[in-house]
């Protein structure tokens, strides 16, 4: 009974393949690129290739069986999966760490790392992600080994390199993973410890000095002893002499200047020419001197602005001592009859100045009385 079974499904099997080859051999004929990369994909679902450099670990229905060689492997779908990890060596940088040492002095560092997967199976298995935990281990293996050094020995290289690898090694092995080698790139002190570590040699470089200038003191040598103890100059940079002239030139393009005609005036009037030098120098003046000034620019204005503008100067402001006063060049205005009610006569209105005159500063009148003038005041419109 099984046998006759057994006959009758190979048979089955037989005319199934059959039909499904000739079915192939159609479409070969009809398309063969197409049918050929439709063959290769179906292929590809039942294995996997690895290649040189790396390593697989078989899992059937999740769990880890055996490690793969490189190479083509065969699979069942949905049964067999493989995953992949490199087995060649693998070099790490890790940035900078701020480490502080024994003796309380502060560095940074940079350290590198390369390793290699050992053991693929462990590496895939009790680690998620290889290269993050490598660096996660590296920096807490390089603060234990430079939180037991001290400013002394933190410049041995090949101990401090030797020692990391070693405790590498220790926390690294039970991924299955193999540290080829690792150490610092660079040991370098802060600000502030670099600060610190020159204290002592500056300490004895006074003392030396001090001791030569206690020799020098018994023997006599004033001069000697001078020139250990150093001018009293300040030294400065480049950089802050020319931040000091440029403070100069923006200083003194700060200072009032008077015009030639000003200090020409203004040295007529008052009789003294230092007044303009102060002025210029930035010395404060006293009221009187202020006041002189001001009339004296008043001045300067008030001809150049005759000169800019043609006026005309009526006898009766010129004999009652007034300012000038200029024409009145707005359009007549005529009423128009109509509207009035005056009858056919024209009533003309005229602009007037209006506003009574102000008086005129005593500095007005020093200038005006030192130029053999009356003292003249502009009318408001």
């Amino acid at each position: 009974m099984s046998a006759g079974l057994a006959i009758a499904a190979w048979e089955a099997f037989r005319k199934i393949a059959a039909a499904v080859g000739n079915v192939l051999l159609e479409q070969v004929k009809r398309q063969p690129i197409v049918t050929a990369l439709v063959v290769l994909s179906f292929i590809r679902l039942f294995g996997t290739t690895i290649y040189s450099g790396w390593k697989g670990v078989l899992f059937r229905f999740g769990r880890a069986r055996r490690v793969l060689e490189p190479g083509f492997v065969p699979l069942l779908p949905v049964v067999h999966i493989v995953r992949k990890t490199r087995v060649r060596s693998i070099t790490l940088d890790l940035r900078e760490q701020r480490v502080m040492t024994s003796d309380g002095l502060v560095y940074d560092v940079d350290v590198n790392l390369v390793y290699r997967v050992r053991d693929p199976m462990k590496a895939l298995i009790e680690v998620d992600d290889i290269k993050r935990g490598c660096a996660t281990i590296l920096a807490l293996v390089t603060q234990d080994v430079l939180r037991q050094q001290t400013r002394a020995t933190i410049t041995e290289r090949t101990s401090l390199a030797e020692e990391l690898t070693t405790r590498a090694q220790a926390r690294l092995d039970d991924w299955g993973i193999e540290v080829d080698r690792a150490g610092f790139t660079s040991i370098a002190p802060t600000i502030e410890t670099l600060r610190l570590t020159q204290l002592a040699p500056l300490v004895r470089e006074r003392a030396a000095a001090l001791g030569m200038l206690r020799g020098v003191e018994a023997t006599g040598s004033t001069a000697y002893a001078l020139a250990l103890v150093g001018s009293d100059r300040n030294l400065r940079s480049h950089a802050y002499a020319r931040y000091r002239v440029r403070r100069a030139i923006r200083r003194r393009r700060r200072r009032p200047v008077l015009s030639a005609e000003e200090r020409r005036l203004l040295a007529f009037v008052t009789g003294d020419e230092s007044i303009a030098d102060r002025y210029e120098a930035g010395e404060p003046l006293d009221e009187q001197d202020a006041l002189t000034l001001a009339g004296v620019r008043q001045r300067i204005a008030e001809r150049q602005g005759r000169n800019a503008r043609p006026i005309e100067v009526t006898a009766a402001s010129a004999a009652a001592g007034a300012g000038p006063t200029r024409q009145s060049t707005g359009p007549t205005r005529t009423d128009d009859p109509a509207r009035t009610g005056v009858g056919r006569s024209s009533i003309s209105r005229t602009r007037t100045q209006r506003g009574t005159q102000k008086k005129a500063p005593a500095s007005s009148a020093r200038i005006s009385s030192r130029l053999g003038r009356p003292s003249r005041t502009r009318g408001a419109r």
